[in-house]
């Protein structure tokens, strides 16, 4: 997707699919990279049961998923505190400022983070992390 925009317009296209048959676990099986686009349309449409369902089932699914991959999921102290930098939007530079270590050392930090997470990068390392809760 493009953007928040072109992203919650091409959600909003296939929920109005979804809602004919009344079909739900194919969103709340990608709640994961749904859920805050899809909160948006909740809380920006008029009221739709459907979609309110529909939300309701990704919340369900990803406090489960959550809950079942929670201790799995570890990250040291400096990981977590890189990481939560890194979603307040510093960048490499400034964290490393922040925490008095060099540059190379926050990016050996973001590469075992993204290993840990199985993540392919920063927006979705902090995703996965908001969601088990790391941050």
């Amino acid at each position: 997707m493009h953007g928040i925009n072109e992203g919650a317009a091409a959600l909003r296209a296939v929920l109005a699919k979804g809602q004919a048959d009344d079909i739900v676990m194919p969103f709340a099986e990608n709640a994961p990279y749904i859920i805050e686009i899809l909160k948006q349309i909740v809380h920006t449409s008029s009221y739709n049961k459907y979609f309110i369902k529909v939300l309701s089932c990704c919340e369900q699914y990803c406090k489960s998923l959550q809950n079942s991959q929670t201790s799995s999921i570890r990250l040291s102290q400096r990981e977590t505190e890189v990481l939560a930098l890194t979603a307040e939007g510093l960048s490499r530079e400034e964290i490393a400022k922040h925490l008095v270590v060099s540059a190379g050392t926050v990016k050996t930090h973001l590469q075992n983070i993204y290993q840990k997470l199985e993540a392919n990068g920063k927006i979705s390392a902090i995703r996965i992390a908001k969601m088990h809760g790391l941050i």
